[in-house]
């Protein structure tokens, strides 16, 4: 049988020139891979990965995805659910990421130039970073096996220049922030340590750790 590359050999490469935008649910039995100017879509419900690619905004609700999810664009905003198999990548080059709900087998990874909003729970880490500010929940519950085969811990690490509010949020293992503005955590779990840092103040509440809590302002 045809490879996909083979079976598509005669398609141009060019570069993405125009808005991308679909309606209902869009299926495909193994991978979907959109590239756009901006991508819109109501529902993605992908059997292997999804792949979006935008130079401007990608905008959407749901995305079920088999296994990995990536996604680049200047800004992301997705109002619904985003379930995956595996890992969800997420870059915000340009400006927001705000992911209504997002709940993986794997890992986590999202990077925003602007706010990074949303609530996150992952199989394996969960890695939240920001050059602006972070408003969000995240759970890092670990175990599940990176591409080496060797399982993730549950790590939850968050990164903002601004400031940082997490609420309801735990990692299996280590629980970091680090905030160049204020940090806010109400109801934080740590199943070995936590470390808070802020470039202000630093306001707790609810706060348990299986070992040690370092906070620092």
């Amino acid at each position: 049988p045809s490879t996909p590359a083979a079976h598509w050999a005669w398609a141009p490469s060019l570069p993405a020139a125009g808005a991308v935008t679909t309606t209902g649910t869009l299926a495909s039995g193994l991978a979907t891979n959109i590239d756009g100017d901006s991508i819109g879509f109501a529902a993605i419900d992908a059997g292997s990965t999804v792949g979006l690619s935008a130079v401007n905004a990608i905008s959407g609700a749901d995305i079920a995805a088999g296994s990995d999810i990536n996604l680049t664009g200047d800004s992301i905003a997705l109002t619904g659910a985003v379930t995956g198999g595996a890992s969800l990548f997420a870059l915000g080059l340009g400006g927001a990421v705000a992911v209504n709900q997002a709940d993986v087998a794997g890992t986590i990874s999202i990077f925003a130039d602007g706010n990074l909003t949303g609530t996150y729970i992952a199989g394996g880490d969960i890695r939240l970073n920001s050059n602006a500010n972070v408003n969000a929940s995240a759970t890092a519950n670990g175990g599940f096996a990176d591409p080496s085969g060797i399982a993730t811990q549950g790590n939850l690490f968050v990164e903002a220049a601004g400031n940082v509010v997490l609420a309801n949020s735990a990692a299996a293992r280590m629980f970091g922030v680090s905030a160049g503005g204020s940090a806010t955590i109400t109801g934080g779990n740590a199943g070995e340590d936590m470390l808070v840092i802020s470039g202000t103040t630093a306001s707790l509440n609810g706060i348990t750790a299986g070992d040690d809590v370092d906070v620092r302002a």
